[in-house]
């Protein structure tokens, strides 16, 4: 699944659906997740184990951060959206990330995190918690937490099922453009992180 920004068509939000078939992806047609114009998507959460995806975007009428739950029709490469929530009242300031928080082994099938880097004058990288209802067409979300104060540029996430734990990836323009890192946990929609932050890059960090 691609999701992205249409300049030709009003900077509409859309996705794609691609098949995979040995080394060829066949692609269905484009549809937008927003009939409006967006000034950011941050990418495409899919849902292990099942036919549902949520995508992270900003729209550019009134910024907030903010995610639709889809679920993809295999049959004719569709996806039928859910009902948008808001993730934060603020813009996320070019930095925009999402990734699944789901593991099989904990019954945790409907979650994700969505990251990123406020722009409204306060600095700070946060990361939320959504959960899908069971129907897969609404999100619940809990409340933002900050994981670092400075400016987070470039944020990213990756989850590991096998520690059943995210890391979020950034560039911390307060402490010289490192790049840095921090382990993220999620309970319910609830977020907590570890002590500390940790540095895999002492330079300037871009293109994360």
């Amino acid at each position: 699944v691609v999701a992205y920004r249409d300049g030709d068509d009003g900077s509409k939000g859309k996705v794609v659906i691609g098949q995979v078939n040995d080394m060829t992806v066949t692609f269905g047609s484009p549809q937008p997740f927003l009939n409006a114009s967006t000034s950011e998507v941050g990418g495409v959460a899919c849902i292990p184990f099942t036919n549902r995806i949520v995508v992270a975007f900003e729209p550019s009428t009134s910024p907030a951060v903010s995610a639709i739950p889809g679920i993809i029709n295999p049959v004719d490469n569709t996806v039928s959206f859910g009902s948008i929530a808001n993730i934060s009242g603020v813009s996320a300031g070019g930095s925009l990330t999402i990734c699944p928080f789901s593991n099989i082994n904990n019954g945790e099938t409907n979650t994700f995190i969505v990251g990123y880097d406020t722009n409204d004058g306060t600095a700070g990288g946060y990361t939320a918690v959504g959960m899908l209802n069971a129907a897969g067409d609404a999100i619940t979300l809990g409340v933002a937490s900050m994981f670092n104060a400075g400016d987070s540029i470039n944020v990213q996430l990756q989850y590991s099922s096998t520690y059943d734990r995210a890391m979020v990836f950034y560039r911390d323009d307060s402490n010289s453009n490192y790049g840095r890192a921090r382990i993220v946990r999620a309970n319910g929609t609830s977020i907590s992180y570890d002590s500390g932050e940790v540095n895999f890059n002492t330079q300037n960090s871009t293109q994360l």
